[in-house]
Parts: structure tokens; sequence; C-alpha cells
């Protein structure tokens, strides 16, 4: 089966390198590479995403146009033919290792098909695409990126109709069409952006689509007076060698902001990330150390950075005590909502209702503040796939978005994009900072001035590694023996909610309101802590604490928030979060070991 399957791969591989490798393999004749013929990479909301190489299990061209068959004929099902290639679909790349390759193989299939293509001819942006997919109205729209992967790796991202990233149950439709459409509609050799440019269906939109996104971005979020941002410290930013330098310039011009110092060494994009281990500015202060350096040096005290494909948005800024302070996804998000509202929300005309949502792993800080300032707050499962739906369904309703957030540093402000998107997250982060610093403050102290408003939000997130699905089944079974009215080490358990069962015990029904469905492994315990050892617990939970398998990662992965007052963590609130944190997460892993 391998063997046959190795024969059709070269038969179809156009990297003419990769298909030598394979037939060295065959030629062999031990098995040598047979298990990269095993199983096939699976299309998930995700899309694809893996390291790059031969075999069916990689990212190839193989793979890209099996994938890109099963997607068109997934629109011709869903839409119709006559519409789906009428729409057309928009198609980008970033500058990772063969992402131009990739990305030409996509629209060449599709134009061969008779799709009209709406393509990027040089490394953009993910949000770029994103707000091709939703400018133009395209039938969907396929970004060749791996976002902040290592760099041997590379993905195919998918946006459907609504220029929001697919959700199931498309991605499972997609998959069995893959199936259908293993063998290629045509000869695909001539792959290249130079056939794909000159074909007559074929339109490069790259400059209108920018242009079109500035001034969207700026009429919804320029909030700051010009006079104020052109008083602005200087910032430092990185683009992690990947493609938002150019972008984030051309905002912060938009803003009319003083230019950023670059961190020249990460400025222009380059495939092997020279100076990073990971291209991901989550990561800590190590990744952001060229970051600091080249601060230090001008005598900045902001650094903005975006992760290589420019979705993600990092914030640091230099304490009073010469140390640097990485802000969470969390704390970030409270900032953006913070100054958001200020400058919009409460200038508003009278009538218009504003949201806020943040994924259901992610800080309630903002669902304190709307209880507080009228607004509505909403939760979606993990990821933009699920936030921009929320995000849009209010506003079919009436309700303007203002930012929706995840805790891994993903921002979507207003509804410029349909997805994360850190170009537009760095200009108004930037005018955050214009106004903060204005008015004598740092962003340290704007963020202890919203917690001593709406509460103190502190976190403890982690995870441990976990292969084997049998394993995975069996912590979360542990994990169901928590029930709401019983305890954990004294600490009362208010209210539980299973998403996979679809429920939860704090709702009127019983149901939970996170879209639900078999498999799906999300737990979240609701707890009422007793911080200041009164003997008389709080009625309403006060610790949120969260278990879900990651959906890319063999991740067993817990995050928790407790809402308390400057008081209870000067007593030793963060000491008590781990240690309820830690029991729980060791009952239900625990016996995993020896």
């Amino acid at each position: 089966m391998e063997r046959m399957a190795m024969e059709s791969y070269c038969k179809w591989e156009l990297n003419q390198t990769l298909v030598k490798e394979v037939r060295g393999w065959l030629a062999e004749g031990n098995g040598k590479g047979f298990d990269r013929f095993k199983s096939r990479l699976q299309f998930g909301t995700a899309g694809l995403r893996a390291r790059m190489g031969p075999g069916l299990d990689r990212m190839n061209t193989v793979a890209v146009m099996q994938a890109t068959q099963g997607v068109l004929k997934h629109i011709e099902e869903k839409l119709g033919p006559q519409n789906g290639t009428s729409r057309g679909i928009a198609i980008a790349f970033d500058s990772r290792h063969n992402s131009e390759v990739f990305a030409a193989v996509t629209a060449t299939v599709c134009l061969r098909r008779g799709f009209k293509v709406l393509f990027h001819d040089t490394p953009v942006p993910t949000p770029i695409l994103a707000y091709t997919a939703k400018l133009r109205s395209t039938a969907a729209a396929i970004m060749i990126t791996a976002s902040h992967n290592p760099k041997e790796d590379n993905g195919y991202k998918l946006y459907g109709e609504d220029a929001c990233q697919i959700i199931p149950p498309n991605d499972e439709a997609i998959q069995k069409l893959i199936e259908e459409n293993f063998e290629p509609w045509s000869d695909y050799s001539d792959a290249s952006i130079n056939s794909v440019t000159s074909n007559k269906l074929c339109s490069v939109v790259t400059n209108d689509v920018v242009r079109e996104y500035l001034k969207e971005v700026t009429q919804k979020l320029h909030r700051v007076a010009s006079e104020i941002n052109s008083a602005s410290p200087r910032i430092v930013y990185s683009a992690f060698h990947g493609v938002g330098a150019k972008y984030v310039k051309l905002v912060f011009e938009k803003f009319r902001l003083p230019e950023y110092i670059p961190v020249e060494e990460q400025l222009l994009p380059d495939p092997d990330f020279p100076t990073l281990g990971f291209p991901n500015p989550e990561e800590g202060k190590g990744a952001m150390e060229l970051s600091i350096s080249t601060a230090e040096a001008y005598g900045s005290n902001i650094i903005l950075a975006n992760d290589p494909d420019a979705d993600r948005l990092a914030v640091a800024e230099k304490q009073e005590n010469g140390q640097w302070r990485l802000f969470t996804g969390n704390e970030i998000g409270a900032l953006l909502g913070y100054h958001l509202w200020e400058v919009e929300g409460q200038n508003a005309p009278e009538g218009q209702k504003f949201c806020m949502v943040s994924s259901a792993v992610s800080s309630k800080a903002l669902g304190a503040m709307a209880a507080r300032e009228g607004f509505v707050f909403l939760e979606a499962l993990t990821g933009f796939k699920w936030l921009s739906h929320v995000a849009l369904e209010a506003r079919s309703d009436g309700i303007k978005p203002l930012v929706t957030f995840e805790e891994a540093i993903g921002f979507m402000l207003a509804d410029v994009v349909y997805d994360k998107d850190g170009l537009s997250a760095a200009g108004v982060a930037a005018e955050m900072v214009a106004q903060c610093y204005q008015s004598g403050m740092t962003l340290s102290k704007r963020l202890s001035q919203f917690y001593d408003t709406y509460g103190y939000f502190i976190g403890y997130n982690g995870y441990r590694v976990c292969s084997d699905p049998s394993t995975m089944r069996m912590i979360f079974s542990r994990l169901r023996e928590y029930r709401a009215g019983g305890d954990i080490d004294g600490t009362k358990i208010h209210s539980t909610r299973d998403v996979g069962a679809g429920t939860d015990t704090a709702a009127s029904d019983g149901k939970s309101d996170l879209p639900t469905g078999g498999g799906t492994d999300f737990i979240t315990l609701r707890l009422s802590v007793d911080l200041l050892g009164t003997g008389k617990p709080q009625e309403a939970p006060n610790l949120i604490l969260c278990y879900r398998a990651s959906g890319t990662e063999p991740k067993f992965k817990f995050y928790s928030e407790l809402c308390c007052s400057r008081e209870e963590v000067d007593g030793g609130a963060h000491e008590k979060l781990r240690a309820i944190v830690d029991s729980t997460t060791e009952h239900a892993v625990n016996f995993t070991t020896n």
C-alpha cells in the first residue's frame, strides 16, 4: 500500500528534489520512508499545517493540490459552480520557504477549474488576505502560512464565503472531498507566479486592497488626536523576520504617529528566522532579546512585535526598576478594551450598543468592565474561527464589536478584519501609548487603574504533554468527577461546564451556550474561593479553571483566572490560585506517573 502511494506521489509532486528522495527510498527496497505514507494530513478548521518535505503527512505541492481540489468541490456543492467561480478565490502567501510555490499551485488549480482568482503576487500579512475576502466578498480565501511555527513548517489556512475561518462541519466535508479527489484534475507542472498572473481570470489586487484596508482601519480605529500622536514616545518595533514591517509603517503614517524604531536584525522577511529559535513573541523575554537591546540603545520604553505573518501583537514596557515587562495577551486585551471604551464607547451616539468578546479560556476582565459600564460581553470557544463568528453575529443584531481577543496575543479590533490582526492592533496600541504617556501614565499604571476600577484578575496557565488519545480520555474522565456543590481541598465548586456533553450547571436550562459536539474535550470548573480566610466563601464564583485538549499539539492545557481585590492580591491570592490549580491538575493526570 505504501509503495503504491509513493509511486503515485512521485508522479504528482512538482518538486523534483522531493521526488528524487522518494525514488531513492523505493530503490533501497527496505521500507525506508514508508512511515511518511501511512497516514495523510487531515484538513481541519485550521486548514493544514505541518513540516515540509516528501510524504502524505507533510506539506508539499501534492498536499496543496489535493486540498485545493477538495475546497473547490466544496464550494461548487455549497454555492453552485457558477456562483463560486464568479465570486472567485482570494490567495496570498507569506515569506516562508515554499510559500510562493504553494500559492502558485493553489491558484493554478483554481484557474484550471474556471475560478476567478484575486491574487497577491508578493508576500503579505495574513490580515491583508483576510481583508481581501471581506472587501471582495469572495467564495473563499486561502493563505499559505504557518504563522509562528518553526522554519521547517508551512500551512494552508482557509476562509469561507463569510470571510471568517471555516468551522465544523465544513472541515469534515472538505476532508471527505479531498479523499474523493486525490488524483490531479490537470497537469499542474507549469504552476508559477508568472503563469498565474498572466491568466485572464487572475487579478493582482494587493495595491487596491492595501489602500482600502488602510482607509477602513483609519476610519474605524484612529481615535486619538493627531497632536497627541505626534508627541508620542518613539516605539521599537520588530517584525520577527516576517512580513509586518512595511504594513505597520503604513498604519503608523495614517495615524500620524512618529516613525517606529526598527529592530534591524529582524525587520526584513527571512524564512530561516536566523535570530530566533522559535519565531513566536509569546515565548517570553528570550524571544524579545534583540528588541530589548534595541530599545535600550535608543532609550525607548515601549516595544511592539508581530509574529511572522503579522496576525498577533506583543507589547512590552520598561518598568521603573529597569526591568522589562512583557504583557500577557489577557493584559493587552484589558488595556485595549479600556482604551477603546474610553475613546469611542463613551463618546458614541445615544442608543449605540457595543460588545467585547473573548475566548472561553481568556480573561473575564472585560466582562467585569461590561457589567459596570453597560456594554455586552460575550464568550466563544478557543480560536478566531469561533470568536469572529460570535462578534459578527452580535453586529448583525446591531451591537458594534469593539475588542475581540484571545489570551494567545490575538486581537480583532472593531470589524475591520474578521480575524486577529496584528497590524491594526499595533496602530491602536501605539495610540494608547501616546495617550497614556501624554497624561503622565505608563501602560503598567494604566493597567493598575483598570484593576482598581474593575477588580484584579490574576492567571496561571500551563500544559502537560499528552500524545496518547486513551490517556487524554482518562484525564477528562477524572475531571468529570468534580461536581457542582462539591469541593477541591475545601474550596467550593460553584458550577461546571462540559462542552463535549453540552452541559452547564450554572445555566437555567442546564445547557452549555458554547457550540457542542461529541469528542470536544473542554471542561470548565467555577469555584468560590475564601481568599481572606473568613470561613464564609462568597456566593458567586471568583475562580474559573478551564481544561482543554489542544487541537494542534499533543497537549493537555489548563487556564485559570482568579478575580480578587488588591487586598486579596497582597494577602497571597497568587499562591492560593496555584495551589488549587495544581491540586486539580494533579488529580487528573497523576495516574499517568509512576
